[in-house]
């Protein structure tokens, strides 16, 4: 989606030219760079296609046959005189494309069905576009992480690595993961209907991906790897440990029971990201080592009040500090106490 810019010019330029009516064309040069992603925005010849089996992928992907020496994307349009019914074809590297768009007149397409689905396709991503924060290991790896809402994250690392923590689709605001990138990894902290949904690991999965999952959420998930609180693991170079979560609140421990749900501490090289789960202050986060980065619930009864979230902090003592799965809580506090401490806090849009 880095060319959704791009690829929304073209459906501007198109209706502009098709308007006048006149036999014209517009030219655009670029390097492959902007090519290849292009075509797989527009998923010409299914290039836009995930989950291939690994033993078939030499087969079925071939980035030399999308960007070659002189590489190009064509869009062809066609108009009987008397008519209202544009038809168009595309051509990469001057042979014709397939398009994800149903017509009845292939290798060509109508034009109002080309120009309404990549319209669809563009508004959606506009829309679950989630707000991003980067940061880069000490051996310069970008590490972005996607804040989609509530306790629900995605990270990319370098881009040969996705991370989806708590995927959720319609629970809550509804999330379209089509527009999103399969993973490679999954993880769950507990069963909750706002942080295990089954539909949503399915969609986002391919057949690498790695699901790691309390006990009680791996019952429900196929082929999910049980992870316990303290284990720890190893994926795609990235060191993984499911740490404690739970309430100590007297009245409020039958909602998160000790032993049962998780947190997770990821390494990527020298960078440490926490992710408590939904949990209170609790005695073992005073042995989770560096954290760089942090993800604290502020949401009480269920997780914890401002002022604990302030107490975690302090036990932590992250770099930056990200409030999350807060729902309507007021986060001023923890925003104003910690930020006069020194500490980086960010508030993002998760609600």
């Amino acid at each position: 989606f880095h060319q959704a810019p791009l690829l929304k010019q073209f459906l501007t330029t198109a209706a502009d030219a098709i308007a006048k009516g006149e036999p014209q064309a517009t030219l655009r040069f670029g390097h492959e760079s902007c090519l290849l992603p292009l075509a797989c925005l527009m998923e010409l010849n299914n290039a836009g296609a995930y989950g291939l089996p690994f033993d078939d992928l030499a087969q079925s992907w071939q980035n030399y046959k999308i960007f070659p020496m002189g590489c190009n994307i064509q869009w062809v349009f066609y108009k009987k005189p008397g008519s209202d019914d544009v038809i168009m074809k595309v051509l990469l590297n001057e042979e014709e494309a397939t398009l994800p768009v149903e017509s009845d007149i292939k290798p060509y397409y109508h034009w109002r069905d080309v120009q309404a689905y990549y319209t669809r396709r563009l508004e959606a991503f506009a829309q679950n576009q989630p707000e991003t924060d980067v940061f880069t290991t000490g051996n310069g790896k970008k590490v972005t992480i996607s804040h989609i809402k509530h306790g629900t994250l995605m990270i990319d690392v370098d881009g040969t690595c996705t991370i989806h923590i708590d995927p959720l689709g319609q629970a809550l605001r509804p999330t379209d993961y089509s527009l999103f990138p399969k993973a490679d990894i999954i993880l769950v902290t507990h069963e909750h209907f706002d942080h295990l949904d089954p539909a949503a690991i399915a969609q986002l999965s391919h057949s690498g991906t790695k699901v790691i999952a309390n006990k009680t959420s791996a019952a429900k998930i196929a082929g999910a790897t049980v992870m316990r609180n303290g284990e720890s693991t190893e994926c795609h170079g990235i060191s993984i440990t499911a740490t404690a979560a739970y309430n100590t609140t007297p009245e409020h421990k039958q909602f998160h029971k000790r032993g049962n749900g998780n947190g997770y501490l990821l390494r990527i090289d020298d960078l440490s990201i926490y992710m408590a789960g939904d949990t209170e202050p609790i005695d073992e986060m005073s042995n989770l080592g560096k954290v760089d980065v942090a993800f604290l619930p502020v949401n009480q009864p269920y997780t914890m009040t401002a002022e604990q979230c302030i107490q975690a902090a302090r036990i932590i003592k992250p770099r930056v500090l990200f409030p999350y799965h807060y729902g309507d809580t007021d986060l001023q506090p923890v925003v104003s106490t910690l930020s006069a401490e020194g500490m980086d806090v960010r508030v993002r849009q998760l609600q």
